[in-house]
């Protein structure tokens, strides 16, 4: 990830005021990119964004903070290169990571996160589950532990629509044509969209795969859901 989007930032923002809401000064590391802004107002509160290259940097933007506003500090440098007193003004859980999956067990109740998350080609869904969180909790998970069905139950559920969990392909069918308004939201990320066909494909047969494309092409065209499947659609 080269550059994160605005949207994203503010995902990761507010699921650090509530992991942490006593804190006034919050870092993230970011190994490589940028974030091209410098301020931002979220949920009644004022954040200053500081591109913060170096120790040197992270210092000046605590000493230029206001007693009026959050500061979040974008750094390439990880804790292990922080001095003591600087690591120390930092929040008790120190850098946060934008990765999702770093803070979304939290946002669970989770204490571990299953191997298929931990996964780097996993983080589109974690992406996805923190937009859906706003900054608020999800329903705790069985045992502390993350696994790849309850992510993606909860994608369904709060990104898509959907009531019940589908275990069938008539499932999509019936939500394709009762949703229309969610449809695009498969289609937003294809990083996720490949995520998605996959774990289909796995759960519910490779012609999961086919009725995703065959969606997504009707749906660029302009078709109706109720014309992609007329025969489920009624």
């Amino acid at each position: 990830m080269n550059e994160l989007t605005q949207r994203d930032l503010e995902q990761h923002l507010r699921t650090a005021r509530k992991l942490e809401p006593d804190a006034a000064i919050y870092g993230f590391n970011l190994p490589t990119g940028r974030v091209d802004l410098v301020s931002l107002t979220l949920d009644n509160e004022r954040w200053r964004i500081v591109q913060a290259p170096s120790e040197l940097a992270i210092r000046q933007a605590m000493v230029e903070q206001k007693g009026d506003e959050l500061l979040a500090i974008i750094t390439p440098l990880n804790e292990r290169q922080l001095a003591i007193d600087v690591r120390v003004r930092f929040p008790a859980r120190g850098l946060f990571d934008f990765n999702p999956w770093g803070a979304l067990p939290t946002l669970f109740g989770a204490t571990t996160l299953s191997w298929e998350l931990a996964r780097r080609d996993a983080r589109p869904l974690g992406r996805a589950l923190l937009r859906c969180a706003n900054g608020r909790s999800f329903p705790a998970v069985t045992a502390g532990i993350l696994g790849l069905d309850t992510a993606w139950n909860t994608y369904f559920h709060r990104a898509l629509g959907f009531e019940n969990t589908p275990t069938r392909l008539a499932d999509w069918f019936v939500w394709a044509a009762v949703n229309p308004g969610s449809i695009h939201r498969v289609f937003e990320d294809p990083e996720l969209l490949e995520l998605l066909a996959r774990y289909l494909a796995q759960t519910l047969g490779s012609a999961a795969r086919t009725v995703l494309q065959a969606l997504r092409i009707k749906t660029q065209a302009g078709a109706h859901p109720h014309h992609i499947f007329p025969l489920v659609a009624g």
